[in-house]
């Protein structure tokens, strides 16, 4: 399934309220080998970032177990402090550049419609926020990114939104980097 379609699913959500918590692995267990389906209901389960976006990915008919390598790659390159692998994004990522003082450009070209789209903070190599582009220059949909800001404790209804990678950035300004790339599903 393109990714075009998994941004077209998740650009249904906009607008939606879901109980947020950041580092869930509410959903994301679902689709491990030998896991249980979720069977809860979506909009009062406390998810994260990432897992809105594999919910979207799951119902626009992705397989489990490709959801699964993704979740399991993006995390292993988080534990590692490592660049995800090509289980979650195709090819190279990326680099967005952000400074206040200059416009925003990106080395190659803008995120294609359905790429990931990675957040980390100065001084950890980690990956702290993860959202969907739009294909719309900088425009992305994404839960969570606002959370440390406007919503600290855990299972607080946020919405999915559209926003640009500016907006995410001055919204959080714990994250820094920005770096995106195609999933492969």
């Amino acid at each position: 399934m393109p990714a075009a379609a998994v941004c077209d699913r998740l650009a249904q959500f906009e607008d939606f309220g879901f109980m947020w918590a950041p580092g869930q692995m509410t959903i994301a267990t679902s689709f491990s080998p030998g896991g249980t389906a979720f069977t809860g209901e979506i909009m009062t389960t406390p998810i994260s970032c990432y897992e809105i976006v594999l919910w979207a990915a799951h119902l626009s008919g992705v397989a489990n177990n490709t959801v699964w390598n993704v979740i399991d790659d993006l995390f292993r390159a988080n534990a590692q402090h490592n660049q995800p692998n090509n289980n979650s994004i195709q090819g190279a990522l990326k680099r967005y550049y952000f400074n206040l003082l200059a416009p925003a450009r990106a080395v190659g070209s803008y995120p294609s419609k359905g790429d990931l789209v990675l957040f980390s903070a100065a001084g950890i190599d980690y990956i702290a926020h993860v959202a969907l582009a739009t294909g719309n220059g900088y425009e992305l949909l994404s839960l969570g990114h606002d959370g440390p800001v406007t919503a600290p404790a855990h299972g607080v209804a946020l919405q999915v939104e559209r926003l640009s990678i500016n907006d995410v950035l001055t919204t959080n300004p714990l994250l820094t980097r920005v770096e995106f790339g195609t999933p492969p599903w």
